[in-house]
């Protein structure tokens, strides 16, 4: 059975108003908790949240919280540790969540949960460097090896200005990779969708190499940014003769992989990246990629990022020109994709889209 309940199914557990309600819902599969409200997280002792004796049909947990704080740790542990059937964990920080370094699980505990769960979600949570780096959390995907499932999406295009502001940075894409080297024989859908805004693409450790990439030997579907594999917004400076390669996607993309979706992230070299997807297009018509099923490119356009966002060259009506001529230069490229691929059999899509309005153009 199916619940949209959004949060924490009782008050006082040892009512018996709350068992009546649980033993009506004795085989309810998704479960959703918050941190306020009626049902704010604090009320309950860790025991309580974990002694439920009727969710043991339970697949689905989303744990819906702003931040991981210390406090809520135990209460996570005990969650866990009642519904060994767990499939699907979900953390969702609606766009600004954090998991504090001081909060950790009791992994030794729930060792034998975490390996049976089948996916991970961070759905709007940060996973930091330096002196906020999230140790509690990266032990969590670490211990989870049996993975088949995993989605990281912190996507804040609308909100850079605020997100600007943080006094901390996120981890690299390469960090992600390394969490889950664990599960690299499971893992079958990857999707890394991070903050268009904040990632500096400038380090060597921004990319993610094909051999990393290699190791994840049933993977099926790849949601990742182009700066994950594409060295070009280095600058020529720095790349010297490695200025004219068009094949870093191609190098890093495993064979075994039959949906490919690519962010385009706004910067000063991104449409290059599309000599490398033009060239994996004449690959797949060689038949060097036999799985591969379909390629979606989303790029958003961003103006505060695009032009500049106390410019006075970009007021309403001067900006409003530039968002044209970017949209013009977007279907250019989406019909040059499109023709890379054709006699493939890949399906492709361009997606153009204005992050202030949401107002989207598919070219297919």
């Amino acid at each position: 059975m199916h619940s949209p309940y959004s949060g924490p199914l009782i008050d006082e557990w040892g009512s018996a108003e709350s068992s009546i309600l649980l033993s009506l819902c004795s085989n309810i599969t998704r479960l959703v908790i918050n941190d306020d409200g009626v049902f704010n997280l604090s009320k309950y002792s860790p025991s309580q949240w974990g002694s439920s004796k009727y969710l043991m049909h339970l697949k689905y947990l989303e744990i819906k919280v702003g931040d991981v704080k210390p406090w809520i740790c135990p209460i996570i542990s005990s969650l866990l540790g009642a519904y060994p059937t767990l499939d699907v964990l979900v953390f969702n920080g609606d766009f600004s969540g954090r998991w504090h370094p001081d909060s950790k699980l009791d992994l030794d505990t729930l060792r034998p949960v975490l390996e049976n769960l089948t996916e991970i979600r961070l759905l709007g949570f940060t996973l930091c460097r330096g002196p906020y780096e999230t140790p509690g959390l990266t032990e969590l995907i670490l211990a989870a090896r049996n993975l088949k499932t995993f989605k990281s999406i912190v996507d804040t295009s609308t909100d850079w200005m605020v997100l600007n502001q943080w006094d901390y940075e996120p981890q690299y894409p390469a960090y992600f990779i390394g969490m889950l080297k664990a599960a690299r024989g499971s893992l079958q859908h990857l999707a890394l969708n991070l903050d268009r805004t904040l990632v500096n693409p400038r380090f060597d450790s921004m990319y993610i190499s094909p051999e990393e990439m290699c190791e994840f030997v049933k993977l099926q579907t790849l949601e990742i940014h182009h700066f994950c594999y594409y060295k070009h917004q280095l600058g020529r400076l720095v790349l010297k003769e490695s200025w004219d390669r068009a094949t870093y996607l191609a190098d890093f993309l495993p064979t075994t992989v039959k949906k490919l979706t690519i962010f385009w992230k706004p910067a000063k070299y991104v449409y290059q990246c599309l000599d490398c997807i033009l060239y994996l297009g004449r690959r797949a018509v060689a038949g060097d990629f036999p799985r591969l099923e379909s390629v979606h490119i989303d790029a958003p356009i961003i103006p505060n990022k695009m032009f500049g966002d106390w410019d006075h060259e970009t007021e309403a009506n001067n900006r409003k020109g530039k968002i044209e001529l970017k949209i013009l230069e977007l279907e250019g490229q989406a019909c040059r994709f499109k023709e890379a691929f054709g006699g493939s059999g890949v399906v492709t899509s361009f997606r153009i889209w204005n992050a202030v309005d949401n107002v989207s153009a598919y070219l297919e």
